[in-house]
């Protein structure tokens, strides 16, 4: 059987490139067991085989010298002559299992790969994640950034991130704080949330800074901010409005008790003069009733008059015929409602007016009840004014009352006394 050295002189150069090529394999496991950072047994494993590897590629590439084919003896070591001298079939069985381990172990190297991260695959999914991201040791020298945080610190500081310490300090100075994070706005509009947080990884301290983009959120906070300004303030227009409502509200009750003691003293008094002038004609249990009306008023336990059930017009116009007055009335009567009241009202003060200043006894009431509004027109006889009216007393708090009920009023002397409201 031919010794290993015979086959290397006749093959020489294809077991070389095997060889070669075993070699380069071996050396790129070692490699990537170093940077993937493997297991210490694993290292070992890698350096052994690229040892062995690199040793039998420098046996082939020297096996043209050896004893058998050359003039000139050349001494070996004792591990080399022995591999010469064996049998080709076992150095070739050899070789072969070296293939097998090299492409066992890159196989395992490359499903290693495929199952776990690499340097390079965490900073390539680090670049891609929307929110800024950066790790730094203590003393602010940077171990991790994506590209986000970069675009980030070059915006605010106009240079690259390098040391996270330099760029916590332009956020300090910028930014605004926010439960426990920094609000900081860049000069394309964008607004930034920062937020920095302590880690420990393998028993060694360092710092977490992230920035997420809250623009829409701060923009948001910022009108509701305004809106809440605003709300505050009509909340304390409000508060005057209440406070000035409960006034005005006090106002109209004195100004409506005033009223109906104006109205019904004025009423009494009519009545008292029509009795001493005409007592045949004036009914003295209606003077009593009035007389008794106006002192309960004044003491403050005045009760409703009438007890009959009759609306505010029916009774004024009972009033009005106790002074003598008599009411004609044309057009739709109103039962109820604030437009009965102020028509009865206006009934009591023409037949007081009529009674008092132009000795009249008629009052002639026309009603025109529209789509919007009620147009309520009434006229006494008797003789024409003298002088120009001037509104007072009656006529004058009857105007408030129309004018506060949304109506208007106007009073005329076409020769007689008229007066139209509007409701």
């Amino acid at each position: 059987m031919s010794t290993f050295s015979e086959i290397v002189y006749g093959f020489g150069v294809v077991l070389r490139l095997f060889a070669l090529f075993i070699v380069i394999g071996q050396i790129c496991f070692c490699v990537n067991a170093f940077l993937h950072r493997h297991a210490i047994a694993y290292r070992f494993l890698a350096i052994l085989q690229s040892f062995v590897g690199a040793f039998w590629l420098f046996v082939l590439l020297d096996g043209s010298f050896n004893k058998d084919y050359v003039t000139r003896p050349r001494s070996y070591i004792a591990a080399v002559e022995l591999i010469y001298d064996a049998p080709w079939i076992i150095v070739f069985i050899v070789d072969l299992l070296m293939a097998a381990v090299c492409c066992l172990s890159l196989y395992r190297d490359d499903r290693y790969r495929r199952t776990h991260l690499s340097r390079s695959a965490i900073k390539e999914t680090v670049d891609k994640l929307p929110a800024g991201l950066c790790f730094a040791r203590e003393d602010g020298v940077v171990v991790l950034k994506n590209q986000q945080m970069e675009e980030l610190c070059t915006a605010l500081c106009g240079r690259s991130l390098l040391d996270a310490g330099a760029f916590r300090h332009a956020l300090e100075e910028r930014g605004e704080v926010q439960d426990q994070a920094r609000i900081v706005t860049l000069p394309d509009g964008r607004t930034m949330l920062f937020r920095e947080e302590a880690i420990t990884v393998d028993g060694a301290p360092f710092l977490q800074l992230s920035a997420y983009d809250v623009s829409e959120r701060y923009q948001i906070t910022a009108e509701l901010k305004a809106k809440n300004k605003k709300l505050m303030e009509l909340q304390q227009r409000m508060k005057v409005f209440d406070t000035q409502t409960a006034a005005l509200s006090v106002n109209e009750e004195i100004l409506k008790a005033r009223v109906t003691v104006h109205d019904e003293m004025g009423h009494l008094l009519i009545i008292g003069r029509n009795y001493q002038e005409h007592p045949a004609e004036t009914d003295e249990e209606k003077l009593i009733q009035a007389q008794r009306y106006v002192h309960l008023l004044l003491i403050h336990e005045g009760e409703e008059r009438d007890r009959s059930g009759k609306n505010c017009i029916e009774v004024a116009m009972d009033a009005a015929r106790t002074l003598g007055v008599t009411v004609y009335i044309t057009g739709d009567v109103p039962t109820d409602g604030t437009a009965c009241e102020l028509i009865g009202r206006a009934i009591r003060e023409c037949a007081a007016n009529a009674v008092k200043h132009s000795d009249g006894d008629n009052i002639f009431l026309a009603i025109d009840t529209g789509k919007d509004c009620m147009k309520v027109k009434l006229s006494t006889n008797g003789r024409a004014p003298r002088e120009p009216i001037t509104e007072q007393g009656g006529l004058l708090n009857l105007r408030r009352s129309v004018e506060n009920a949304g109506g208007k009023m106007t009073v005329t002397c076409d020769p007689g006394v008229t007066v139209s409201l509007t409701l």
